[in-house]
């Protein structure tokens, strides 16, 4: 069978080619980019989605990486990529996109920051589990940017396909996870380095665009909070709010009970209120 996917390059020269079904594409990949392509296109062929984990310190390049995927592989389709629509700091533009879309990527940034833990819990043991086991026929690409693989549930690191530590800006490491299923053992299987340039200024600046609209957004939701613990009266509010609404239900739940048992007593329960 013929390799559909193929590279043409001079190691003088940073811009590539990348040859796909016959089409001769430019891009700006270095001679080694071409590498974690070659898998995603390889897992597509054999109707699979690709989870892809992209971990760094902070500026180290992350973001500017996954968009360069995205943007570089959106290309190959002979599709735009739209950071509005494929991009998101939120995991439900992420659910939306996925019930409607075959063939994508979308890269979900950071997205543990803006939850709780409990809710970050739940939602890699429920969302992302059904992502990877109950998705794969509609070979999407999804990319999640984390400061670090401990924001992620073990078994969450072990589902995934593939881990990029970013280096520095410009220099990633590619590892390939290797699972062994009957042991459920997993480790992250070094591939080698990725030299990548720069996303095109279009798709900076919409992304830099929508994060700045995110973190206001954040910040302003964490000033809110702040003046909501400033208020004098607020922590002996929230003490009586509670205490009624514990009395209340311990009220609803012995009238309950002793209406069931057909027994009498105290109307009043004064001595349930102490």
């Amino acid at each position: 069978m013929e390799n559909q996917f193929t590279m043409s390059f001079s190691p003088f020269l940073v811009t590539n080619k990348i040859i796909y079904r016959g089409v001769r594409i430019p891009t700006n990949f270095y001679p080694n980019e071409c590498v974690l392509m070659r898998h995603i296109l390889y897992r597509q062929r054999k109707q699979m989605n690709s989870f892809i984990i992209v971990v760094g310190s902070v500026r180290s390049g992350k973001s500017y990486f996954a968009l360069k995927i995205a943007e570089d592989y959106s290309r190959l389709k002979g599709e735009d990529f739209d950071v509005r629509k494929q991009c998101s700091f939120d995991i439900k533009p992420f659910l939306l996109w996925s019930r409607e879309t075959t063939k994508g990527v979308f890269i979900l940034e950071e997205v543990s920051t803006s939850m709780n833990p409990q809710e970050w819990f739940t939602i890699q043991v429920k969302i992302m589990r059904n992502f990877v086991f109950c998705q794969g026929f509609r070979n999407n690409v999804l990319i999640m940017t984390l400061p670090n693989v401990a924001f992620l549930l073990k078994a969450v690191r072990w589902m995934s396909n593939y881990c990029i530590e970013t280096q520095y800006q410009g220099l990633v490491s590619v590892s390939k996870i290797i699972m062994n299923h009957t042991k459920g053992l997993g480790f992250p299987a070094y591939i080698g380095n990725i030299r990548f340039g720069l996303p095109s200024d279009k798709t900076i600046k919409e992304y830099e665009g929508m994060k700045k609209e995110w973190n206001d957004k954040h910040l302003q939701e964490d000033l809110d909070y702040i003046d909501m613990l400033e208020q004098p009266d607020h922590r002996t509010e929230l003490r009586e709010r509670n205490l009624e609404l514990t009395i209340a239900l311990k009220e609803q739940k012995l009238k309950q009970l002793f209406v069931e048992n057909n027994k009498i007593i105290d109307p009043n329960l004064e001595q349930w209120k102490s």
